[in-house]
């Protein structure tokens, strides 16, 4: 990025800070310091040196993470999809990528402004963020009072929810620039390349996968992420963030790669054969064409020929086969029916606070009926987010979940007229990350989504659009702009 110009915003400032800083608080850093190093000390005799360098790298991390926050949020991108379902050693790659570093990122932030050290000041938080604390508090209610095995649900909550509320705090919070949401570019082409030929290798060889990856193969295209729905908005979000930076590159090269990422993202939305992740797909492209249309047209011109050879070839007569099968395909539909309407004879039964956070399974099957003859002979899992919130919840839980995307929805309706027209942080961009929490929504209403690399992105993806539509303070409009590079690549 040779023709980049940049204004350091902090310098020196946290330096100067520290130099001022009361005596009592100087006393307490350095006790904290020596208190640290006898702790080390007495781990290492102890043989717990694991633990003694946990400790030491306690500050070198705090410092990284203090001036790199999004930093946590590309690692936590990079690698949660490859930990999912790990076990042995590498499982402790899951509780420090998922579980630790975005709860260790935020406290960093939490404590840097605290103590001074961080001279841009914090996004303000506001109605969302306090929706978001009621539903994790109303959860933990329902979870202590009707759960059987109250300890495994509020691990799943604290996974399934806390973490992923927390990549949205990291975003929401540090209000990210131009500058540093294009550090987001390379990370979301290589998650989009990685699941592209994971997806690939899972047809062609899938002997070179692990067993854990190819559990649905011949039927499904999952990559490394455990579900086709997850696998789907996935590609969607990467190939759609990929689409608008394409818009924003200055080489005619970058902007031909981005844009062919975008189609090979469609692409392997639609061998996921789910249709709930074709529903997304469609969403993403009419956004995509609204926004721009001109880089569609040219994604549509390069891989007509491409799908043509493919057809005519019969390299992927078995995929267009299984499409066609996909698309004349009740039964699945007619097995879900009776789930679907036993979440609302719950949600009947107990229409406030619901049965229970992850109860579910335990009840559903007593309120099932026939229907189209006869009630199918598996108990299947619930194939819709809103229904089994409905269920679980009851209407305070879904209002709270539901309630941010809501309430910022409507903050960006308000504020869209004064976001910029161009730029990588624009209006286009808000556009298109709608177009993502829309594809969520889709695959929502055909699968239960429980993987938490999809929940992560969902609250995510707000988190971004909560940092884009705030309206700065007064006092925050009289801080100099930091300097927005143009992208070299």
């Amino acid at each position: 990025m040779s023709d980049a110009t940049y204004t350091c915003t902090d310098g020196g400032a946290g330096l100067t800070r520290l130099a001022t800083w009361p005596p009592a608080r100087a006393l307490a850093l350095t006790l904290a310091i020596a208190a640290t190093g006898v702790t080390v000390g007495y781990l290492v005799a102890a043989g717990l040196w694991y633990v003694a360098l946990a400790l030491v790298l306690v500050l070198p991390g705090f410092v990284v993470l203090h001036r790199l926050p999004l930093a946590a949020v590309a690692l936590w991108l990079l690698f949660a999809p490859y930990l999912l379902q790990t076990d042995g050693v590498p499982r402790y790659g899951y509780w420090i990528v998922h579980r630790a570093l975005p709860v260790i990122t935020l406290v960093a932030l939490v404590a840097s402004h605290t103590l001074g050290l961080r001279a841009r000041p914090f996004g303000r938080l506001g109605g969302p963020e306090v929706l978001m604390a009621m539903y994790v508090l109303v959860t933990t209610l329902s979870i202590a009072y009707t759960s059987a095995e109250a300890a495994t649900s509020l691990i799943a909550l604290y996974d399934r929810v806390v973490i992923p509320m927390c990549l949205y705090l990291i975003v929401r919070l540090i209000r990210p620039t131009d500058e540093s949401l294009r550090w987001l570019v390379p990370m979301a082409a290589i998650i989009l390349v990685a699941q592209t030929a994971l997806g690939i290798a899972s047809w062609a060889a899938p002997e070179t996968l692990p067993s854990d990856w190819i559990g649905r193969v011949g039927s499904r295209t999952i990559g490394s992420l455990g579900s086709p729905s997850v696998y789907g908005v996935t590609v969607l979000a990467a190939g759609a963030y990929l689409l608008h930076a394409a818009a924003t590159a200055h080489r005619r090269a970058a902007r031909t790669a981005l844009r062919a990422l975008f189609g090979a993202a469609v692409l392997m939305a639609v061998v996921t054969f789910s249709r709930g992740v074709w529903l997304a797909a469609v969403v993403v492209v009419i956004a995509a064409t609204f926004v721009h249309p001109a880089s569609l047209r040219r994604v549509a011109f390069a891989f007509a020929p491409v799908l043509v050879v493919l057809a005519f070839t019969g390299a992927a007569s078995g995929q267009i086969a299984t499409i066609g099968q996909r698309f004349g395909s009740e039964d699945t539909a007619l097995e879900r029916l009776p789930i679907a309407l036993a979440s609302l004879r719950m949600f009947e039964e107990k229409p406030l606070n619901g049965w229970g956070y992850s109860t579910f399974d335990e009840f559903d099957r007593q309120f099932q009926s026939a229907v189209g003859g006869s009630i199918p002979e598996k108990d299947h899992a619930s194939h819709n987010v809103y229904l089994t919130l409905l269920a679980e919840q009851g209407l305070v839980g879904v209002l709270l979940f539901l309630g941010p995307a809501m309430w910022l929805f409507a903050r960006t309706i308000v504020t869209f007229s004064r976001l910029p027209r161009t730029g990588l942080a624009s209006r286009k961009l808000i556009v298109l990350l709608w177009a993502v929490i829309l594809a969520h929504v889709a695959v929502n209403n055909f699968s239960n989504m429980r993987v938490v690399y999809g929940l992560g992105q969902w609250w995510l993806v707000l988190g971004l659009i909560a940092a884009l539509v705030s309206v700065p303070t007064a006092g925050e409009r009289d801080e100099p702009s930091p300097v927005r590079s143009r992208a070299s690549w």
